[in-house]
């Protein structure tokens, strides 16, 4: 039996180990990305956002611009050139979205794996977001969106569904996504409580995201839709496109078709979580492209430890075994 000393040793060792695994994806990033070839676009994106336009759905994500240029003049004085400041905003922004991230997950997956599996849970997701990266230059509230998610299941799964609401709130103010937060909530509460207090919870989360994303709307008058598109552009350019559905079904691999194979026998939170997030999927083919691997991201939160529960269980010889609570 792990003593608490030494579990507490252990979890020094893993935070210093994704601290380090965040900065050199960060720095990754920085490289790639933040100070790319597209760094004029960058610049004129980002000053027609601090301006309160620019096109749609990049006008109604305010927050992590704010937080940018809040960052970027308190380190005025040690940072001389204005792109500086805005990326090193960013990359902060990303840095500590991605820690929080690893640091939730691996909570997350301890519900269902020990320890060593979760680990590996989080070097999956660690090693997927180089491709993730791929194929885009300015959407800095990607990693804020992930980290909310995790936020969400790892406080649903320890019976704080409440401390959701002010996350879902902040949340929509970076991305409209941040409306998952309340169905991964219901997915992972359901059956532990009565189901009115669930339902009406995750209707109250609803409400946290609906109000601040229409004020969003009725408050911003956008110049018009990202691409000069709108759904239907999108999605004709995705189904038009078969080596961006070879590219997203490598990036997907062996930790998306594992767990379906085994659906059944998957614990019944986990189950719940995939069916949960599948509208997602419907959004990205709608609204994203598919090249843009970052938009599959947050499946990883359902999907990873699913496949891992799946694999243990192949492992260990268990087969189909009965899914644990």
């Amino acid at each position: 039996m792990t003593t608490a000393p030494a579990r507490g040793a252990a979890w020094r060792s893993l935070i210093a180990l994704y601290f380090g695994l965040a900065v050199v994806l960060t720095a990754a990033h920085g490289y790639a990305v933040n100070y790319g070839p597209n760094q004029k676009l960058r610049q004129e994106r980002h000053e027609r956002l601090a301006r309160g336009g620019g096109e749609a759905p990049w006008a109604y994500r305010v927050l992590s611009p704010a937080v940018s240029r809040a960052t970027g003049a308190a380190l005025a004085p040690a940072l001389s050139r204005p792109e500086d400041r805005r990326e090193v905003g960013y990359l902060l922004q990303r840095f500590g979205f991605t820690l929080a991230f690893f640091l939730m997950f691996h909570r997350i997956i301890e519900v269902w794996l020990p320890s060593a599996w979760a680990l590996a849970g989080v070097a999956i997701a660690a090693a997927l977001h180089g491709p993730a990266s791929s194929h885009y230059w300015f959407q800095p509230d990607s990693p804020g969106d992930l980290a909310l998610w995790a936020a969400a299941a790892l406080l649903s799964l320890r019976g704080r569904g409440l401390w959701i609401a002010p996350l879902i709130a902040l949340g929509a103010l970076n991305r409209e996504t941040a409306v998952f937060a309340a169905p991964i909530h219901l997915a992972l509460v359901w059956g532990t409580e009565p189901r009115a207090r669930s339902l009406g919870r995750t209707a109250a989360l609803l409400a946290c995201w609906a109000l601040p994303t229409l004020a969003l709307r009725a408050w911003i008058q956008p110049s018009g839709w990202a691409g000069g598109q709108g759904w239907s552009g999108a999605l004709q350019e995705n189904l038009g496109h078969t080596e961006w559905w070879l590219y997203a079904l490598s990036f997907g691999g062996a930790w998306l078709w594992l767990p379906l194979r085994a659906l059944p026998a998957l614990p019944p939170p986990l189950k719940r979580l995939i069916f949960a997030l599948i509208p997602y999927l419907g959004l990205v083919l709608v609204f994203g492209r598919l090249r843009e691997l970052r938009l599959l991201l947050p499946l990883t939160l359902a999907f990873v430890p699913a496949a891992l529960w799946t694999l243990r269980a192949q492992l260990e010889g268990e087969g189909t075994a009965v899914a644990r609570p």
